[in-house]
């Protein structure tokens, strides 16, 4: 089983998020045969002295896989209105199946 981690402290410093993080992460462990578990994080260092068998992922690439229009650019700007919640659509669909893809 793969499970990603996005909490909201990724600096890893605000005591409050890293306690969540902690009973998230060990209830994960605890219910799941050998999961692999990634957290979103700038403090890698931090995630290995709290979890050595977890994975860190950075924040720039979920930032920008994110954001709208980022596949299309500014297609969208060329296109009549009524296109736009499709070309939207299609964009998020294209995301989710290459990140089911991915793994």
């Amino acid at each position: 089983m793969k499970i990603l981690i996005d909490n909201s402290g990724y600096e890893l410093k605000n005591s409050g998020d890293v306690s969540m993080l902690v009973v998230a992460v060990n209830r994960l462990y605890a219910l799941f045969d050998n999961p692999e578990i990634t957290v979103v994080t700038v403090n890698n260092e931090k995630l290995a002295e709290l979890f050595p068998k977890a994975h860190p992922i950075g924040v720039v690439g979920r930032l920008q896989w994110n954001s709208e229009w980022n596949l299309f650019g500014g297609l969208h700007k060329l296109l009549p209105v009524f296109i736009k919640p499709t070309l939207k659509q299609l964009e998020d669909t294209i995301k989710f199946n290459f990140y089911k893809l991915s793994k």
